[in-house]
């Protein structure tokens, strides 16, 4: 039973959580000693075979969000291609959660300038956001035809990258993927994204290898994408049958992401998997906290 104290925080409460699971029986590792081990399972493939996977959780059926939106176009030159003073906001809208709005706020400046391919993109990111994978992909293609330079426009192949992923669309995906690492070479989003297709596709080793370099890659300043790598990699060690493995990387993801539901709810599965039902009910009860929680700020933000 969790201690409650008035004086914690709920971050507080969570790491106290991830604490007692660790102290309950995981063998958290001192160091983050990576063997060849987003989040979630892949979206269901339109190509036949392999393993059926779970329910896409709901992290991993967003956007990934790994680039912030410059604030400021005029902070360098654009070589004099058009733009708009509102796209700012909208990038702000974007770091906020404010995914609607900035959706609305994209297509008045389009109405009004439908020349402008950075609102196009910002539209299409926008969109990607709110999970409407295909009609985001084509704002995203629409943006890139337009040829001007935006700040945004070298991460595009990333982002079609993932609309393609969650349509399961892996062919497509992994090649802009791959685009987009010609472009940023050792990108950690982009060799992320190419892990995940790997494990939807059964290429668990090149998988493993590529969720290594991108764990190294995101470095301890990213504790939350370091997260959903070792998530992944507990997805792997499933796969071997290697329950215990999938505990130590899922208490090491606790302890670096306390308030990432699919942390618990993935620990919640392995725990009940391991017999430990007490403590797969207190992963439960985390989960279920974490997701009201995001339930309750979404409908106050507006």
């Amino acid at each position: 039973m969790l201690l409650r104290p008035a004086h914690l925080s709920a971050r507080g409460l969570l790491m106290l959580g991830a604490l007692f699971l660790v102290g309950a029986g995981l063998l958290l590792e001192q160091r983050l000693a990576l063997q060849s081990t987003e989040l979630g399972e892949p979206p269901p493939s339109r190509q036949g075979g392999g393993s059926t996977p779970d329910r896409v959780s709901e992290h991993a059926r967003a956007a990934p969000g790994p680039f912030d939106v410059p604030e400021g176009s005029r902070a360098v030159p654009l070589e004099n291609f058009p733009d708009d003073p509102r796209l700012d906001v909208v990038g702000r809208m974007l770091k906020s959660g404010q995914y609607g709005t900035a959706e609305v706020a994209c297509r008045a400046v389009l109405k009004e300038r439908p020349d402008i391919g950075r609102a196009e993109f910002l539209l299409a990111l926008a969109i990607t956001k709110q999970k409407r994978y295909e009609e985001a992909k084509s704002h995203f293609l629409a943006a890139l035809r337009s040829e001007q330079k935006f700040l945004e426009r070298q991460h595009g192949a990333h982002f079609l990258g993932w609309c393609h992923y969650h349509l399961g669309e892996m062919a497509e995906a992994r090649s802009r993927f791959e685009e987009h690492l010609q472009r940023v070479p050792s990108e950690p989003d982009s060799t992320f994204g190419l892990a995940v297709v790997n494990i939807a596709e059964d290429r668990t080793e090149e998988a493993a290898a590529l969720l290594d370099a991108a764990f190294i890659a995101f470095g301890d300043a990213k504790p939350r994408d370091q997260a959903r790598v070792l998530v992944r990699q507990s997805d792997l060690a499933l796969r071997r049958d290697d329950a215990v493995k999938a505990e130590s990387l899922l208490a090491q993801a606790a302890l670096l992401a306390p308030t990432f539901p699919e942390v618990w709810a993935k620990t919640a599965r392995v725990k009940d998997r391991l017999g430990k039902s007490e403590q797969a009910q207190i992963a439960r009860t985390n989960e279920k906290t974490l997701r009201e929680h995001s339930a309750a700020s979404s409908e106050g933000g507006g």
